[in-house]
């Protein structure tokens, strides 16, 4: 569908077979308590317009949702399996996502976000190849959100939570099994992370990176080769952490350039790396 002044409502319908379900160019759809399947581009797009997705489910297609420069999307109550690329790739777009899942997505991850603004509430990603949620520039808002199982198959990636060159203030995270970093912040983001459990991070529980800082709070980490990391003149800040059954130790740094961790209200018997030179452990305040 193109054009600004076109417009459709679609309801109770099931796209079975074509390529893609509903394609937005400069124009403005609904689609309500729909399913679509066996198609192999993006299930639902739109470029330069609007679409709003309720009650939606897609299974297969190379993106469940596709979105670039769209000026809204609105998606609720909505499930992907097995796209063969990612759940969601969204780009230099405005969005806002609630009650989501996203099931065994491939390679790109569960969800891409490049560019824009980005409202995520109610998210669950499970089984994602190599990111669960990837979020690189623009600005994102993430609250309650659960990120199981990422593998990867070159042991490169596989993080649960990977941001790189944008703001974020993100709340309410479980992420678990994740074979890379359960949270990685790169390439001068600035993230606010606040209670977060992270369980089974094959690399570390949260790394900071290249110019980047991450102010953390209310962290609980159980099964990782380390809880924390920085290198690249990253900045970790650490307020109210607890870690136990860690393979290498409570914290990996780097202490060249600017690197430094600050930790404050720490719980763990594992004081591996706490003697680094960039690494603080700050008394509470009275």
């Amino acid at each position: 569908m193109r054009g600004a002044d076109s417009q459709v409502v679609v309801e109770d319908t099931r796209f079975s077979g074509p390529a893609t379900a509903v394609s937005v160019d400069e124009a403005r759809a609904e689609v309500r308590r729909s399913t679509a399947e066996g198609g192999q581009s993006a299930a639902f797009s739109v470029m330069n317009g609007m679409l709003v997705l309720d009650d939606v489910k897609v299974t297969g297609h190379e993106y469940a949702v596709s979105a670039m420069r769209a000026r809204r999307l609105e998606v609720r109550r909505f499930t992907s399996v097995r796209a063969l690329r990612a759940g969601m790739g969204l780009s230099m777009s405005q969005a806002q996502l609630r009650d989501i899942v996203v099931r065994d997505s491939g390679e790109y991850g569960g969800l891409q976000f490049m560019g824009g603004d980005l409202d995520v509430e109610r998210i669950r990603i499970e089984g994602a190849s190599e990111y669960g949620l990837m979020a690189i520039r623009g600005k994102l808002r993430l609250r309650d959100a659960t990120i199981e199982r990422v593998r990867t198959s070159d042991g490169i990636a596989g993080d649960g939570l990977h941001l790189r060159q944008l703001e974020a203030d993100v709340e309410d995270v479980v992420v678990r099994d994740a074979q890379g970093a359960c949270v990685l912040v790169a390439q001068d983001a600035r993230v606010s992370l606040r209670d977060a459990n992270l369980r089974g991070c094959g690399a570390v529980g949260l790394l900071v990176d290249t110019l980047s800082r991450l102010r953390a709070s209310e962290v609980e980490i159980r099964g990782a080769a380390t809880a924390l990391g920085a290198l690249g003149d990253g900045e970790l800040h650490v307020d109210g952490l607890t870690a136990r059954d860690l393979a290498e130790g409570l914290v990996h740094a780097e202490c060249g350039g600017a690197t430094q961790v600050r930790l404050r209200n720490v719980r763990t018997e594992d004081t591996r790396g706490l003697s680094a030179a960039c690494v603080h452990r700050e008394a509470p305040p009275k």
